[in-house]
């Protein structure tokens, strides 16, 4: 269990938190039978917080509902550091081994539905910091079912809210990664490059290596309308991914080997079509290749 971070020798300086500065990083909505819910938070900003009389709850449009109190003591959540919030920490190690209980607290949690259901995170002043609506569908499609596989978050830089953002946690760190980093994280590339995609070679199996590629922008400005799509090596479409939707300036979207229909596609040479119109009507057109592979 987490201890009161007042007590250490170290002083700090706790700092109130701002919008996103601690995001929802990690979601287990469907455990397995007999297995608890979890919540993880990440501390994305460089400040010490204060998480006394924080609260954790649902929400319907602007209202948080089934609002619960984290905690009512002292709990100093550090920079870069993961809180996970479940209701019965020993079950939870239990099912997963390698993650990190001395980042458990138990708390109550609000209702996590299976399917689809809301989470919110509130600071002591009753101010939103983080939000998600997550869904089943979130999950890589090629699973045959989703009990016990957490919903990692891709990037703390990144939109809450983007199905892109989310992807099912990789097999071979446990189905989920309780305070530890994701096994689905990546790390955004930035340069000159208006397009680059990482990895080029890509093997969707959920084992946590190459299992979906990272298909980044970056433009001047933002304002800008995409159609992205995937095509095969004779030019026929396998896969819209974004169809005249609004983007920012910079960001990312994923490909996961599915094509429509969810399905996994064969082995083989595809290409990445990017389009954008800006807000001045000009067009940009960008492709790439990429490889579907796969473990013998």
């Amino acid at each position: 269990m987490i201890q009161d971070d007042f007590s250490s020798t170290t002083f700090t300086l706790p700092e109130d938190a701002d919008s996103l500065d601690v995001v929802i990083n990690e979601v287990l909505f469907n455990p397995r039978p007999g297995g608890v819910d979890f919540v993880e938070l990440f501390n994305r900003s460089d400040k010490y917080i204060n998480l006394k009389n924080w609260s954790i709850g649902n929400f319907e449009e602007d209202s948080i509902t089934n609002s619960k109190v984290i905690t009512e003591k002292n709990l100093l959540l550090p920079p870069t550091s993961y809180l996970v919030l479940t209701e019965d920490p020993v079950i939870l190690k239990a099912d997963y081994p390698m993650s990190n209980e001395a980042r458990f607290i138990t708390t109550d949690l609000p209702s996590l539905p299976n399917e689809n259901g809301t989470v919110s995170i509130v600071n002591q002043s009753n101010n939103l910091i983080d939000a998600f609506e997550y869904d089943e569908n979130f999950h890589l499609s090629l699973l045959d079912n989703f009990d016990g596989i957490s919903l990692e978050r891709v990037s703390a830089e990144k939109q809450t809210q983007s199905q892109d953002n989310w992807k099912s946690a990789a097999s071979t760190a446990g189905f989920a990664t309780p305070g530890i980093q994701n096994s689905q994280q990546i790390s955004i590339q930035s340069g000159a490059e208006v397009i680059t995609i990482s990895p080029r070679v890509i093997v969707p199996d959920n084992d946590g290596m190459a299992d979906f590629a990272t298909i980044n922008f970056n433009f001047d400005s933002g304002n800008n309308i995409a159609t992205v799509s995937v095509f095969d090596a004779l030019g026929r479409p396998v896969k819209r991914l974004l169809e005249n939707a609004s983007i920012p300036a910079n960001g990312f979207i994923t490909w996961d080997g599915t094509n429509d229909r969810l399905q996994k596609v064969r082995i083989g040479s595809y290409i990445i079509h990017f389009e954008v119109f800006d807000a001045g009507g000009n067009v940009s057109s960008f492709k790439d290749r990429i490889v579907v592979g796969s473990r013998f």
